[in-house]
């Protein structure tokens, strides 16, 4: 279901500290798996292992522009949820 279709009182948020807490736990981890991710795509350049490791850093890039989107949600900024399929129009709008 999208936000369109969605009822509108499941649209609406719980402002709680518990979102934003959770939001911020996922969104460090997926920093931190980032931070991992190029760390490992340096050591293996040059290597056959080289392509698996950027595909690797890429989605762990995706994470973290999906869990900041999460992040500026709990926090008010934006009115409907961070859906997944609004990832690529979020990225063009910028």
């Amino acid at each position: 279901m999208s936000p369109v279709t969605m009822p509108h009182r499941e649209l609406e948020r719980e402002r709680t500290s518990d979102e934003r807490n959770r939001a911020q736990r996922r969104l460090d981890d997926a920093l931190e798996r980032k931070i991992r991710s190029s760390a490992h795509l340096q050591a293996v350049q040059g290597t056959a292992d080289e392509l698996d490791a950027f595909v690797q850093l890429q989605e762990a890039e995706e994470e973290v522009a999906a869990r900041d989107r999460w992040m500026e949600w709990a926090d008010g900024e934006d009115i409907v949820p961070p859906w997944p399929d609004f990832l690529p129009l979020h990225r063009l709008l910028g």
